[in-house]
């Protein structure tokens, strides 16, 4: 494991406090989605999704790790590749950060996010200016139900 760039802190103010922009090292060889899921506790909590009816769920890194290389894989076997454009659809949620992470564990998938409150013309007019190659439509719910 990678050591951390910034130390936890108990603020948002002293976190950006820790960023310099001139100074802040990253490694040569960095891929975000590594460092996002791998690079971190696999059984710690990544993240927490509350529901509106205040409902919530839990995941943890390797929670995000596993689904993010799952996707990774199915969009790669499709002949997605480096410098492809992903159309991301989805509101808000634990899969559309999933969809990110496999673009950057990928190594160069280009993530172009769409509203999903955009009606299919409005999409289509910002899908061929980008050359977009596919879209992951993925609704709310769907990778826990994948097993």
């Amino acid at each position: 494991m990678r050591p951390p760039m910034l130390k936890r802190v108990s603020s948002y103010e002293e976190l950006w406090s820790q960023v310099d922009y001139d100074r802040l090292e990253i490694p040569a060889q960095f891929n975000l989605g590594v460092a996002c899921a791998d690079d971190n506790d696999l059984e710690a909590r990544a993240l927490t999704v509350v529901s509106r009816d205040q409902t919530s769920h839990g995941y943890t890194f390797g929670d995000v790790r596993e689904q993010a290389n799952r996707l990774a894989n199915a969009v790669i076997a499709l002949g997605i590749g480096r410098g492809d454009v992903v159309g991301v659809v989805n509101p808000r949620s634990f899969e559309t950060g999933v969809a990110y992470m496999a673009l950057f564990r990928m190594g160069g998938g280009v993530a172009l996010p769409l509203s999903s409150l955009a009606t299919g013309s409005s999409r289509r007019r910002r899908r061929r200016p980008s050359g977009e190659d596919v879209s992951v439509p993925v609704t709310s719910g769907y990778m826990d139900d994948q097993g």
